[in-house]
């Protein structure tokens, strides 16, 4: 009986549209030019950002293996475009407030020596220091987040491994 009824509507709903060529026309044509309006509108807004990542200033200070490969594992995640230096600018902290990168890592002298610490020694002192640029939004922070906490994890990992 149910499915009776709802053929019954369909069939009902057809011929009223059937009767009505430009409410039919309507109804595809209306979201058809929302769509094309709003990608109008956006395409500057997605133009500018086309291709780029987000700007990472990498400062590496340990220049080690271990940090070599956390630099490459960073690098291979192609939603960041990542610069790596070994000292920090002293602009630093102006660029990140220009909007030329959404965060800074700062890589310490002894980051190889300390990628292998348990995890309790290492939480007393920060292994490595992010900071974020005030006009970076959440989410983006909440993703670079975890893609850094990833290679640090996976490094991590590979050294107990090897042990």
């Amino acid at each position: 009986m149910r499915r009776s009824a709802t053929l019954a509507a369909f069939v009902k709903e057809a011929r009223l549209l059937g009767r009505d060529p430009h409410g039919l026309a309507l109804l595809f044509a209306l979201p058809l030019a929302f769509i094309l309006i709003m990608s109008l509108a956006m395409a500057d807004l997605y133009a500018e950002r086309a291709g780029q990542g987000v700007g990472v200033l990498v400062i590496d200070r340990d220049g080690g293996a271990q940090a070599d490969a956390l630099y490459a594992r960073l690098a291979a995640n192609q939603g960041f475009a990542l610069t790596r230096v070994s000292e920090a600018p002293e602009d630093a902290e102006q660029r990140l407030r220009a909007g030329d990168f959404a965060f800074t890592v700062d890589i310490p002298p002894d980051y190889g020596a300390r990628l292998g610490e348990p995890a309790s020694a290492a939480a007393e002192t920060p292994l490595i220091r992010v900071t974020a640029a005030a006009d970076a939004s959440r989410q983006i922070e909440y993703i670079f987040s975890a893609a850094l906490r990833e290679a640090l994890q996976r490094q991590r990992a590979e050294i107990m491994l090897a042990r």
